[in-house]
């Protein structure tokens, strides 16, 4: 998964990246190494210590660049939208990692909310899309009862036939979906994939 997320990333000049859902922060320190990038927001839903993260953060120096907010939801793009404004401005976005909930309802939120924000050519990884898939998490209770965030993928691809200057690319594979942003102006707010994703004319129901 990592080595297919940075070939695809090699081809465009990452400046700045959204890491949604760190977990111990390894991802974290993997993207600010490989792309030393002018800055890297980092959400986390966990509140929990991560001691290795501050430790790396601190001994490299990397405060200004590499920013970390516990305690945000992907969810809740309220407060996620605001943290964007507060640390990008109008500058834009080039790679978005989403490994977070995997939920659908919950990515779809942050997914409209970034997605606008990103340059041209830029890159969003949603990982683990694949789980309704594999019987041992499809029947596990965080899972039960959810859509499928297969669902999401497939209105990407939708949205890349329907709207080529929204969603230019979209590369699947057994593991994560990248996502490859066109060069379409749009607006963080009023964006809406399942708007975008139409099969003869008509929205795409959630079928999976």
């Amino acid at each position: 998964m990592i080595e297919a997320e940075l070939d695809c990333t090699s081809r465009i000049d990452v400046r700045n990246i959204v890491d949604i859902g760190v977990w111990q922060g390894g991802s974290v320190v993997l993207l600010d190494r490989v792309f030393r990038p002018d800055k890297l927001v980092a959400v986390e839903y966990s509140t929990r210590e991560l001691p290795h993260l501050d430790a790396y953060i601190e001994r490299h120096s990397r405060q200004d660049n590499v920013r970390l907010y516990k305690g945000v939801s992907q969810a809740d793009v309220n407060r996620f939208g605001e943290l964007l404004d507060a640390e990008f401005g109008n500058e834009k976005i080039d790679l978005v990692i989403d490994d977070a909930s995997h939920q659908y309802l919950e990515t779809l939120l942050s997914f409209n909310l970034v997605f606008p924000r990103m340059s041209e050519g830029g890159v969003f990884v949603i990982e683990d899309w694949q789980w309704s898939t594999m019987e041992e998490h499809y029947n596990s209770d965080y899972f039960d009862g959810k859509k499928a965030l297969a669902n999401l993928v497939l209105q990407c691809v939708m949205s890349c036939a329907c709207r080529p200057d929204i969603v230019r690319e979209v590369i699947v594979k057994n593991h994560s979906v990248i996502v490859v942003r066109g060069e379409a102006e749009l607006q963080s707010g009023a964006f809406d994939i399942t708007e975008i994703a139409r099969n003869r004319g008509e929205t795409i129901p959630l079928v999976l």
